[in-house]
């Protein structure tokens, strides 16, 4: 029986619940491959870590090594038989899916349905279109509404957060801070900490590469309890 014999087959006699089918050896040996790749880089990335002294870093790493979950890792090296099991399964859980969390702006809710979970919205424009502080303002309003939020910054540094913080949450001008010195940098704390207080959580990777923005993400997770 080929491969797409076995698909439909699968997708004939597919009632309640997705059918276990045998993975395929290629597939099976190439998965292992993979595993053993990430780990060994997860590693050195850990030792480097140790290295520059930062030691947190270097734990993330570890947890990545020891909780990998498989199911980020679904669709690598898979056979069509096992695409079409995790497929089915992964569509029928995501119908069932009835949590999810408004934005706060009526017009975004109503294009996107809302936040849902295991999905993300890409928001794009030119630089200075205003992406960031939209973002920011989404994660404000879910913070008031007591739903945990962290951002991963790629690009900006922790002054420039700063001041949307405070301006979002105490509606001061960023113009106006910079226009004083003397008081900049504590009233930049002052917008970090009004960020804190509401709720989201800012980390930190600038221009760093995509594992270390998704360790940034499970970070905000794991410690901060952030749900968004």
């Amino acid at each position: 029986m080929t491969s797409e014999d076995r698909f439909l087959e699968h997708i004939t006699r597919y009632e309640g619940g997705p059918q276990e089918e045998p993975p395929d050896t290629l597939a099976t040996q190439l998965r292992e491959m993979a595993r053993r790749r990430r780990k060994y880089i997860a590693l050195q990335r850990a030792c480097a870590s140790l290295a520059d002294g930062h030691e947190e870093a270097a734990d993330e790493h570890v947890l990545s090594v020891s909780t990998e979950a498989t199911e980020t890792r679904a669709f690598e090296f898979l056979s069509l038989a096992e695409s079409a099991s995790i497929a089915v399964a992964e569509a029928i859980q995501s119908s069932k899916e009835t949590t999810t969390q408004r934005t706060g702006f009526h017009c975004i809710d109503t294009a996107i349905r809302n936040l849902r979970a295991k999905t993300m919205t890409t928001i794009g424009g030119t630089t200075g279109a205003g992406k960031s502080g939209l973002m920011l303002a989404m994660a404000v309003n879910l913070a008031r509404r007591g739903i945990k939020t962290g951002i991963v910054s790629c690009e900006d540094a922790e002054s420039v957060w700063g001041e949307r913080g405070l301006a979002i949450a105490s509606g001061v001008n960023p113009d106006e801070l910079q226009a004083n010195p003397e008081n900049y940098k504590r009233e930049v704390e002052r917008g970090h900490a009004e960020l804190r207080e509401l709720g989201v959580t800012v980390a930190y990777e600038l221009n760093r590469p995509l594992v270390d923005v998704l360790r940034a993400v499970r970070h905000l997770a794991r410690k901060f309890g952030c749900k968004v």
